[in-house]
């Protein structure tokens, strides 16, 4: 079957060059089977709520400390836990068999992720490969079920999780490669059909790791 990309208006910015940076999810279904289909977003900021972004931050940088209070505290703003989160996915499932006496349930509760480095601009008018990551594998999705009857579903979860942007950092700093760097983020959605066998639904990111501070918007 075809992939559908969808891309509402305002939800992500989708900017095409040498190297591509996509910003909303390709919407796809199981293979050689249209009835079900998922929409996928990446939210670096501790919440699933607004659009999702295209730009994940994965270094902790050193802030000054936002008021009196954080000065008292000896806090860091960003490089506390409160402001430098697990990049999380928001998943929205869609059930499109118009068939409302069908008794057919897919039944979901685990995904993988899958880090894919791109081709990344090195800033000196080059380019060059960001390095492998370790994938997540078999990571539990609280489950869902849809039916014609209860045909969408929503599920948060962890997509790029602290240990992996720490990684990530590490191995660009060895490295000495540029701290930005672009990656296709697979997610591969799966589970059984309730009358017949298992199945996988994947969605796909492209993502921009780098220096984001985030230290402004605490």
């Amino acid at each position: 079957m075809g992939n559908r990309t969808i891309c509402r208006a305002g939800l992500l910015t989708l900017v095409l060059a040498v190297v591509m940076l996509l910003g909303c999810g390709s919407e796809s279904g199981i293979e050689g089977d249209d009835s079900i289909g998922v929409e996928l977003t990446a939210h670096d900021d501790g919440t699933t709520t607004g659009n999702g972004t295209t730009t994940i931050d994965v270094v902790r940088s050193d802030c000054e400390a936002g008021d009196d209070d954080d000065e008292e505290e000896g806090i860091d703003p960003e490089s506390s836990d409160e402001s430098y989160y697990d990049t999380l996915g928001k998943a929205r499932f869609t059930y499109y068999n118009s068939d409302q006496a069908s008794t057919i349930a897919y039944i979901i509760n685990g995904y993988t992720v899958e880090f894919i480095p791109l081709q990344s601009p090195d800033g000196q008018g080059g380019f060059f490969t960001p390095p492998y990551l370790v994938n997540l594998d078999q990571q539990v999705l609280n489950q869902i079920i849809l039916t014609p009857q209860s045909n969408n579903a929503e599920r948060a979860f962890i997509l790029i999780p602290i240990g992996t942007k720490l990684e990530y950092v590490n191995k660009v700093t060895a490295q000495r490669k540029p701290i930005q760097g672009l990656y296709s983020v697979r997610v591969t959605f799966f589970g059984r059909i309730r009358t017949s066998g298992d199945f996988t639904l994947t969605s796909t990111l492209s993502l921009s790791f780098g220096n984001y501070d985030t230290c402004g918007d605490n």
